[in-house]
């Protein structure tokens, strides 16, 4: 069998499945992607589905936190016709087009459900899989061997509850955990407790005041609120440019604590608000909470900060500063972690600090690891999922076809060692599943061959070295040279600042 008649199972449709299914293609290789809903997108295009399992659901008022150029892929942009920032209808709306535009539906068997992924008998010698899957439909369960397997099915897998005392067996009202939220039209005249203050809480807070009694916001460690709209009136993920994030990188970390600290501080007083982050910007363990309204909220009364809790009795909530407040609904907005209940153990532990990944992508412990692997399982830092996704689909892609060579399992085994060292030292010795998206995105792109020549593209086209190097990051840059390059990317990457604030008139 040559390598480009490679079988890969692709598992899920969502925003990960979609580009493992179309680096899959673009290399050559044979992508069959199990999806257990009947639509593309995941849970950006939940609302046509009905609850169904313990996966998270979005809300009607989601706005991304990341910009339309930031959210699509690399050669295939959101509609410039579309506001600078999507709920997440245009964003389920965006994955329909991108299936459609590729082909990608053909590779998909939807509502089936993988059961399992396990080495078959000839693994040792092929690194074959077997792939059992129920067909949700009628409930026949059926076996077939790939080649290898994509797992994309996202990290909204398993919720992560706190421990507070109380809160499960005192507490003498509801409990829900905020990827479970619909909106606040059932909650008028309650009093809210929003556990945790990333994304989700921020929003569910926000949304909340609309209707409720009283909304109350605890957040352990604090936070940093950055805005969607920075004060040159671009989205904020497009004020960084290349230059200033590859310099981050090598200066000292207090000098970049600094800059951020003044830049958060102009807007919003954190110690004020009660948010103050016990954590500097360059610490992984920080919490970055993009929203615009929350600070409103804070400053008018309508959402009132707590610290953490000390413990829960009735509908009481006692905080560690002496406080208390009746409660009569919490929200736990304390997110998710990566599960995979189809696979070993062995191969992927579920507590992921045990997790020997090589670049986050591939178990270098396997026999044969390039034949299983991952993508869009990370959380970057900072950044979208988009973006990181589609590149390590490109370059798992890459390896499947033989193009890309993976290093000695002692070579993984050191660069997996040094990353975890890097990232323990930066939180102090706690593990956190996080990275920065576009230090991790370079270093993949820097790799793969997809990042141009400093000295070639400043010779031979200044104008785009000015504003690839100086202007926003984005996208388009990954398809400017090396293999699948975009004939519109260039053009894209010069008109950046045009494209960022289109569509809202």
């Amino acid at each position: 069998m040559g390598d480009k008649s490679k079988k890969v199972c692709v598992i899920g449709a969502g925003i990960s499945g979609l580009a493992a299914i179309k680096a899959c293609l673009e290399e050559g290789l044979i992508p069959t992607c199990y999806e257990k809903l009947d639509f593309v997108g995941g849970m950006w295009s939940d609302h046509k589905k009905e609850k169904h399992d313990n996966s998270p659901t979005t809300y009607p008022s989601l706005v991304t936190n990341i910009s339309r150029v930031n959210v699509g892929f690399s050669d295939f942009p959101v509609p410039k016709e579309w506001p600078p920032y999507l709920n997440r209808f245009y964003v389920g709306e965006y994955a329909e087009m991108y299936a459609e535009h590729f082909g990608l539906k053909e590779c998909i068997r939807f509502k089936t459900e993988i059961v399992s992924v396990t080495p078959a008998k000839s693994y040792d010698k092929t690194g074959s899989w077997l792939v059992k899957v129920k067909d949700l439909n009628n409930d026949e369960l059926s076996v077939r061997e790939f080649d290898a397997v994509i797992v994309a099915c996202g990290v909204f897998n398993r919720k992560i509850k706190p421990s507070v005392p109380g809160l499960d067996k005192d507490f003498a009202g509801e409990i829900f955990h905020g990827g479970d939220y619909k909106g606040p039209e059932n909650l008028k005249d309650k009093s809210i407790l929003v556990i945790g203050a990333a994304f989700t809480g921020a929003d569910i807070a926000c949304d909340c005041a609309k209707t409720a009694k009283n909304v109350f916001l605890s957040t352990r460690n604090g936070i940093w609120i950055a805005p969607r709209v920075s004060a040159m009136g671009l989205p904020i993920d497009l004020i960084s440019n290349r230059l200033d994030l590859l310099k981050k990188r090598w200066l000292p970390s207090w000098w970049t604590n600094k800059n951020w600290a003044n830049l958060m501080e102009s807007r919003v007083n954190h110690e004020a608000c009660g948010i103050k982050s016990k954590y500097p910007y360059m610490n992984m363990l920080r919490t970055i909470t993009v929203s615009d309204e929350l600070p409103l909220k804070i400053y008018s009364g309508q959402v009132k900060t707590r610290p953490e809790i000390k413990k829960i009795a009735g509908n009481t909530v006692t905080y560690v500063d002496g406080r208390e407040d009746f409660v009569d609904t919490v929200f736990v907005a304390t997110g998710y972690t990566p599960y995979y209940s189809f696979i070993s153990e062995e191969i992927l532990p579920s507590d992921f600090s045990e997790a020997r990944l090589y670049k986050w992508m591939f178990p270098f412990q396997l026999q044969h690891p390039s034949t299983l692997s991952f993508v869009g399982i990370l959380a970057p830092g900072s950044g979208g999922i988009s973006p990181n996704a589609e590149m390590q689909a490109r370059y798992i892609a890459r390896v499947l076809s033989v193009k890309k060579e993976l290093p000695s399992k002692e070579q993984m085994q050191k660069t997996w060692t040094e990353t975890r060292e890097e990232l323990l030292q930066s939180t102090g010795g706690k593990f956190i599943f996080r990275t920065n998206h576009f230090h991790y995105q370079e270093d993949l792109a820097q790799d793969l061959g997809l990042v141009p020549s400093f000295l070639k593209l400043l010779l031979t086209d200044p104008r785009l070295a000015y504003m690839y190097y100086l202007g926003p990051v984005v996208p388009y840059h990954y398809r400017l040279v090396g293999d699948h390059s975009w004939d519109k990317a260039r053009e894209r990457s010069l008109n950046i600042m045009d494209e960022a604030l289109s569509g809202m008139r």
